[in-house]
């Protein structure tokens, strides 16, 4: 771990930025809000990484309505993600206003397995 401070800033408040390594190594951050105390902030961080660890999930809740549009207009498929977020969601009702193809979404213990259509050229000759 390695922790750094910046003096030069001149607002008060801490962050967290965690990378775990391995199989799927992933990037996990926390910003305190004001009055929180550290122990707080690495309390919360803490159980993000639990959370997302012991569900065994691919992809973290936060990266996942980011990795939509790129599998969309490539190749299509299926990932698996602790759970859902509301960027998830409007990210999935946007792109299936505007494809009119459907995404979909279920349970799968602890996880969300998000299924993501390849994208089909509609030919208008």
């Amino acid at each position: 771990m390695e922790i750094t401070e910046n003096p030069d800033i001149e607002e008060p408040g801490a962050a967290v930025i965690v990378r775990t390594t391995g199989r799927n190594p992933t990037v996990f951050s926390e910003i305190a809000q004001y009055g929180d105390t550290s122990e707080a902030l690495a309390r919360s961080l803490g159980k993000q990484i639990r959370g997302f660890l012991a569900a065994s999930a691919s992809i973290e809740t936060h990266l996942a309505d980011q990795i939509i549009l790129p599998l969309f207009f490539t190749a299509g498929g299926s990932f698996l993600t602790k759970g859902s977020s509301e960027h998830l969601e409007s990210c999935i009702k946007v792109l299936e206003l505007f494809t009119g193809q459907k995404v979909k979404t279920e349970k799968d213990g602890k996880c969300l397995v998000v299924n993501v259509p390849k994208f089909k050229r509609e030919n208008h000759d």
